[in-house]
């Protein structure tokens, strides 16, 4: 996902929001910033420090930032959980994501 901050529609009772493009398969683009994709970003945000679990954060695509409607809200209700996995020789933890809204 690429994303601005600039540009972005926060709605109501969010901390922040962004507005971007998600890219998949082979070099598709999403209208909508897909449940998996914000759950991805707020993962990604949690690990690097920029989100804590009571944040909620909107995610936007073009076309919902641009009639202000329909952003994706995230919150992560659940910290350190721990990873296993076939693949897994160290302790990992991560975290469980909330995604709400409409496409």
């Amino acid at each position: 996902m690429v994303v601005d901050h600039e540009i972005s529609f926060k709605p109501d009772g969010v901390d922040g929001a962004e507005t971007g493009l998600c890219f998949f398969a082979e070099d598709q683009i999403d209208w909508s910033p897909t449940g998996s994709c914000v759950a991805a970003r707020m993962a990604l945000a949690h690990a690097k420090g920029t989100r804590q679990q009571v944040q909620t954060w909107a995610y936007n695509s073009l076309v919902s930032n641009h009639f202000n409607t329909g952003a994706f809200v995230a919150s992560i209700v659940e910290e350190d959980v721990k990873i296993e996995g076939p693949n897994t020789k160290t302790d990992r933890s991560g975290v469980v994501v909330l995604v709400e809204g409409n496409a």
